[in-house]
């Protein structure tokens, strides 16, 4: 999960936003789908798949210029801040040597580090948008079945 690198103290979830978060967990992924946790620059031990549920958001790599885009692929340990423009977003965490993980970056345009512009971005904030605290797992697993579709190996 994402690490902050930031000496800031950090905040609780306020009583409003832990009624609209929400987490599942599964072997090698996890899915969480809430308010943005206004995190400062900061890296994650897996990749994460970032997507803006309710509209854009920012994303600025700590040694690039920030793009707005609807979705972005964070590689682990890529120093970047997102800054979200809607009240929710989704987040896709992978286990970055993965099936899963090269699943999701082939669906998306740019570099090792940042990819951005999943090929689905529209449907997975629309599925993701549908999700919340009481949506059973099985609806949840949608949104990293459709972000990382399992190819068959022949």
């Amino acid at each position: 999960m994402p690490v902050s690198m930031s000496a800031a103290r950090p905040v609780p979830l306020s009583e409003t936003c832990r009624d609209r978060a929400v987490l599942w967990l599964w072997p090698g992924q996890a899915l969480y789908v809430g308010p943005s946790l206004a995190l400062d620059v900061h890296s994650g031990s897996v990749s994460c798949l970032a997507v803006g549920v309710d509209g854009p958001f920012t994303v600025r790599p700590a040694d690039g210029a920030p793009r707005t885009v609807r979705t972005a692929l964070v590689a682990a340990r890529v120093r970047h801040r997102i800054t979200a423009h809607g009240d929710r977003m989704a987040f896709c965490y992978l286990d970055p040597a993965s099936a899963r993980e090269r699943a999701c970056r082939r669906l998306t345009d740019g570099g090792a580090a940042l990819a951005l512009d999943h090929r689905h971005e529209a449907a997975l904030a629309e599925l993701a948008a549908e999700l919340d605290p009481s949506a059973p797992a099985g609806r949840a697993r949608a949104v990293p079945e459709h972000a990382c579709p399992r190819t068959r190996v022949p």
